[in-house]
């Protein structure tokens, strides 16, 4: 910051982190906010990948998710060199095994391919190395490339390995592993459902935004919670809404959402009414245990304020959307058949009320928010006439 004249002087101000923002806005609610070890492996992820546009390197399809977290688990099933129809858990994926899985995740042009496998290598998301059979134990074990020499040590027997230099390796011989943060259990400890739907919420729903990943908070008794994610947004020019909303995210993999999840949620819409609640996986669907739960927070969060908006928005996102934002061979709201043109409004205005409305509608098996709201005035105009007949009755005795 310049200023000019008389007192003419410069000042650099720093902007505001993410952490920044939303440990003032705790502090303000009289709560503490710190980082979860998820949040810090999801900060990571996206970090290696340069950013959380570049999340659909690895969010691109559920083939690659699921493929990357046996490596992760060192469960990646293969054929045993001394009898093929054998299985054996390696922690790592031949290169024949590794490409099968992205020419099947990667419809298009082999350039596409090419691309893709380049990506995952130069993001560090897959690590290159080189097998090598112990002829003391006759185990195959990976070596990365900057631990090969002429002679190399077994991790089983701890024997040592001669390179063999007069066979010099073939391709088969070359094999991938999972690094850094892609390492991480349980798809990166959720890091990758959490990024693809901030992902979407950034690039497909909200205009500029300010997000941060997994953290707690602890208010002064001590209770501590935590969230998936939050996100501060200011809506879009064509939104009914006209200020900056929060979301608040609860986020599941692959797994279901449990009473917990929805106990944190109701939590979480109690300290900050107005708040948009958003539950994100990357299933397809619910299940019926869930819709009947989520349900029940939906039209709880109906209820409005005197100035209109509702009071906590609940936002419902799975696989078809997570995955189908990656989709290059058609439009988003195509994947919504007969609801495709209401889909395409929507993200069009991206009004968030409208839009959690629709994903309610395709997810939940709702009625949208003005059909409820129509009804519930029908309802009271029609216990409202019945009243009628018993109060003229009343007054004429």
């Amino acid at each position: 910051v310049t200023t000019a004249g008389r007192f003419a002087s410069f000042r650099f101000l720093q902007a505001p982190t993410p952490i920044n923002v939303f440990t003032a806005f705790a502090k303000s609610k009289g709560l503490n906010l710190a980082m979860s070890p998820a949040g810090k492996t999801c900060e990571q992820v996206i970090k290696a990948l340069g950013g959380l546009r570049s999340i659909g390197i690895v969010a691109h399809s559920l083939d690659l998710l699921r493929f990357l977290d046996r490596l992760a688990h060192e469960s990646l099933e293969i054929e045993s060199d001394a009898t093929p129809a054998k299985k054996m858990r390696k922690a790592y994926a031949s290169y024949a095994n590794t490409l099968e899985v992205i020419k099947r995740t990667t419809p298009g042009p082999e350039i596409a391919l090419t691309n893709l496998f380049n990506a995952l290598i130069n993001t560090g998301v897959l690590t290159v190395g080189l097998t090598l059979r112990c002829n003391d134990c006759n185990h195959s074990s990976w070596h990365t490339l900057n631990s090969l020499a002429p002679t190399v040590t077994c991790p089983r027997c701890l024997g040592s390995i001669v390179f063999p230099s007069a066979r010099p390796p073939h391709r088969e011989d070359w094999a991938y592993k999972v690094s850094g943060p892609f390492a991480a259990e349980h798809f990166a400890h959720g890091a990758y459902c959490v990024a693809s739907t901030l992902h979407f919420l950034v690039q497909k729903l909200v205009g500029e935004s300010t997000w941060l990943p997994s953290f707690r908070l602890t208010n002064v008794e001590g209770k501590e919670i935590e969230a998936d994610f939050a996100l501060f947004a200011r809506p879009n020019r064509l939104s009914n809404t006209t200020s900056s909303f929060l979301v608040i995210g609860e986020s599941k993999s692959f797994n279901v959402f449990e009473e917990q999840d929805f106990a944190r949620a109701r939590y979480m819409a109690s300290l900050f009414p107005g708040a948009v609640l958003c539950f994100a996986t990357f299933r397809e669907t619910l299940s019926p245990d869930e819709i009947k739960l989520l349900t029940r927070i939906v039209l709880r969060g109906r209820k409005s304020f005197r100035t209109g908006r509702i009071l906590n928005p609940v936002l419902v996102l799975t696989g078809k959307e997570l995955f189908s934002q990656f989709n290059w061979t058609r439009q988003l709201h195509e994947t919504y058949g007969d609801k495709s043109k209401l889909a395409e409004m929507a993200f069009f205005r991206r009004d968030i009320e409208e839009l959690c409305s629709f994903f309610q509608q395709v997810h939940l098996g709702m009625d949208s928010y003005d059909e409820w709201l129509d009804k519930k005035r029908q309802r009271r105009i029609a216990r409202m006439a019945k009243l009628k007949p018993t109060a003229s009755v009343a007054s004429r005795d």
